[in-house]
């Protein structure tokens, strides 16, 4: 509205970003800001765009709207018992801010693109609050995808290096990546294989168009090795927790003549003992840990899929170590650490054959220094 934009500069090393506020914004200013960090207008290597909808944005946060679903119909019925207009008012009111909501993020996915350049990503987003960001490729540690449950389509994180100090509660402080995320997009899988191959090999354009028979390109994403984490590690430690609890009730279980009682009791020590072992037991098993050709990734989550990866050119060093549990049950962890970052960005929990992965690993790092 007053033609002005403010301006942040990210870096490696320091605790927050330089700040440039409220400064007019000229024609041609940000073609010269972005132009003296090596990057020019160009033409595009290939382009993403969200596929925004309704039914895509209801399975993006399908959790939190199941849980508020629930909300408003508890407090629905609730106000249903004290007065029937008071009811509906309170559900017309929800549904028109939901409403509000959601068509503006029409509007803003509307206006939302990444673009990847032969130098640089630019990436874009927003409606009345426009956000415009230029990333050099080697500035980009590693990518993270999401895909949401019951559908194709995800969001991609870019990490981007240099860490910023943020303040919460209590004066405390904790440091917080530089990121970036595009949502919507589709084919969530085949996307993540394809930036991470750009950030390896930087493509041409008509090469890009071409890689899904690309023999080389399929020949690099095959597995080298893979692990899978220790159950042993776990769901033992619950087991334990749970053991004096559990011996009591089987001890009450099998003396007590209260069958009425026990037929109360019985249901709640199960659903107790699932909701406590159950996630601890999907979520290992859900878990990999792979090495291809030119990456080192992990792949996770039961509701969400989740995979984190790394170009084995972008890792800054890595570790191996074994804990308590781990000398335990014989296994170990191994932890990847990329440029400009203070805190590990992958960690491979609970593995077996630790050792051969890590030596792999390095062996692989250590010719892409």
């Amino acid at each position: 509205w007053f033609g002005t934009m403010s301006v942040n500069f990210w870096s490696i090393g320091a605790s927050s970003s330089l700040v440039f506020s409220n400064i007019k914004n000229e024609e041609g200013l940000i073609d010269s800001i972005i132009a003296k960090f090596g990057m020019r207008r160009e033409s595009d290597i290939l382009k993403l765009e969200p596929n925004f909808s309704l039914q895509e944005y209801l399975k993006s946060a399908i959790t939190i709207f199941i849980f508020l679903f629930l909300l408003v119909f508890i407090l629905g019925i609730f106000l249903a018992a004290l007065d029937t207009i008071l009811s509906l008012v309170f559900i017309v009111s929800v549904l028109f801010i939901f409403g509000i909501i959601y068509f503006y993020n029409i509007e803003s996915y509307k206006r939302t693109k990444l673009v990847f350049f032969e130098k640089y990503i630019y990436y874009q987003k927003g409606w009345l609050f426009k956000k415009f960001y230029f990333v050099k490729y080697d500035d980009i540690k590693d990518i993270t995808t999401i895909r949401y449950p019951f559908s194709s389509e995800g969001k991609i994180t870019f990490n981007v290096a240099g860490e910023q100090i943020v303040k919460s509660g209590n004066n405390n402080k904790h440091l917080v990546s530089n990121t970036f995320t595009i949502d919507f997009v589709e084919k969530i899988k085949e996307k993540d294989e394809l930036i991470d191959y750009i950030f390896y090999k930087r493509p041409p354009k008509n090469e890009i168009d071409k890689l899904p028979e690309n023999s080389n390109y399929i020949d690099m994403q095959k597995s080298i090795m893979t692990g899978k984490p220790s159950l042993k590690n776990a769901v033992i430690p619950y087991l334990l927790i749970l053991l004096v609890p559990d011996l009591l009730f089987l001890a009450y279980f099998f003396y007590s003549r209260d069958s009425g009682l026990l037929s109360i009791i019985l249901p709640v020590f199960l659903v107790l003992n699932s909701m406590i072992l159950l996630p601890a037991y999907l979520t290992t098993k859900m878990t990999i840990y792979v090495m291809d050709g030119y990456r080192v990734f992990s792949k996770s989550g039961v509701i969400f899929k989740k995979q984190v990866s790394i170009i084995y050119d972008k890792i800054d060093f890595i570790n191996n170590n074994e804990g308590f549990l781990n000398k335990i049950f014989k296994n170990g962890n191994i932890t990847i650490n990329t440029v400009g970052s203070s805190k590990t960005e992958l960690t491979i929990k609970n593995l077996a054959s630790y050792k051969d992965f890590y030596d792999n690993l390095r062996n692989r790092y250590e010719k892409n220094r």
